[in-house]
């Protein structure tokens, strides 16, 4: 088992003659230092196509300054893709994702998650006095989503999305998400002009204790074609004012056009 640090970028994905995938295995990369990285340390560099696969490790990640800093920087583990290039992918299986900015930052066309923590820095030790040890601000951003699947990760300790997905195909099965978000679980938008496909949303536990917000779908994202399932999950202390299990909510003071069923589910609470 190696330990990486790196002020940079600590791996990147990059084409070459010789090789398309990256591959880390049984490891900890730890980031050092608070300073922003915008990109991410661990990024696709301008690849045209390739797998980069992070497997049975953790990734963690300080970032110093408040919520308004981080966010502006966007420093994430998992750096950027190229946005419309569906020849990349990201596979992340059995590991954690612990920080307090973002975990995966946007456009991997095509990402799985399986059996996946993210997670704020709670339990670990940080020896740099600028690096404020705060809750995770957005466990994943993915702008542009065709194909992206979660298969029993952990989403806990954020205060802001869990996931904030447009466009394309997303499926969400036999996850939890855990109280202390201050804004939303899941939150499912439009990017431009590009619209749901299918968003599968099944056998999953939202505790919302700390934050009484679900799942979202915003703007005209949902349009007559698509293809959008509900089913089998259980949402337990929603019980503020301004809280929701599920949200179905048009632009501004245009209501949804489409509507959304929500089956097969239990509510405690």
């Amino acid at each position: 088992q190696q330990t990486y640090a790196s002020r940079y970028d600590a791996c990147k994905l990059s084409a070459t003659a010789n090789g398309k995938d990256l591959t880390i295995s049984n490891s900890i990369v730890q980031r050092m230092t608070g300073t922003a990285i915008d990109y991410g340390f661990i990024v696709n560099y301008n690849a045209a196509e390739g797998t980069l696969t992070i497997e049975n490790s953790e990734l963690i990640g300080p970032v110093s300054g408040d919520t308004s800093a981080i966010n502006s920087a966007s420093p994430s583990l998992i750096g950027l893709a190229d946005a419309y290039n569906e020849n990349v992918k990201l596979v992340v299986k059995g590991s954690t994702l612990r920080t307090n900015g973002y975990g995966v930052f946007n456009r991997w066309n095509k990402a799985e998650y399986t059996d996946t923590v993210f997670t704020g820095l709670e339990g670990v030790e940080i020896n740099d006095e600028s690096v404020a040890v705060l809750s995770c601000y957005m466990a994943l951003n993915h702008s542009v989503a065709p194909d992206v699947s979660f298969d029993g990760c952990t989403f806990k300790n954020m205060r802001s999305w869990g996931m904030l997905v447009s466009g394309g195909n997303l499926s969400v099965t036999g996850c939890s998400f855990e109280g202390s978000n201050a804004s939303r679980a899941i939150t499912v938008d439009v990017y431009g002009d590009r619209t749901i496909e299918s968003c599968v949303i099944t056998g999953n536990t939202f505790d919302l204790a700390g934050s009484g917000c679900g799942v979202s779908f915003s703007g005209s994202c949902v349009t007559e074609e698509s293809k959008i399932t509900v089913d089998g999950n259980t949402f337990l202390n929603c019980n503020k004012d301004d809280g929701f299990c599920v949200r179905n909510m048009g632009t501004g003071s245009n209501p949804a056009e489409v509507e959304i069923k929500v089956t097969g589910s239990t509510f405690v609470n």
